[in-house]
């Protein structure tokens, strides 16, 4: 399973979480999961997962650590998964387990929640 934020759907007030295999689901993150976080690279970081599965923050003044070790950009999936995996109890861990439950159950129609 994998997926990503696609868009922001402003007449439900929703984002649109798209998997590889083109299905979707609508999630109010900001009342259901008000502390999801995004983890978007930006001007000022990147994140990144390594060969052990551990996911790191790496500001721009330390991006020559980035290449010497050759590291690939985290998903948001992986980003998620890893707050399950480590047992936390966050908005990202709760909601890769809805979404990994609702993609087990290979759903073809779309759910608005």
């Amino acid at each position: 399973m994998n997926y990503n934020i696609d868009i922001y759907l402003a007449k439900d007030d929703t984002f649109k979480f798209m998997f590889d295999d083109r299905r979707w689901i609508s999630i109010d993150l900001v009342n259901d999961y008000p502390n999801y976080n995004i983890i978007n690279s930006s001007k000022e970081f990147i994140t990144i997962i390594d060969k052990n599965h551990n996911i790191t923050k790496i500001y721009n003044d330390n991006l020559k650590e980035y290449k010497k070790y050759s590291k690939k950009l985290a998903t948001q999936t992986q980003y998620d998964e890893w707050c399950f995996n480590k047992g936390n109890k966050n908005d990202n861990a709760k909601l890769y387990e809805l979404l990994n439950n609702l993609y087990s159950r290979n759903i073809m129609t779309t759910i608005i929640i």
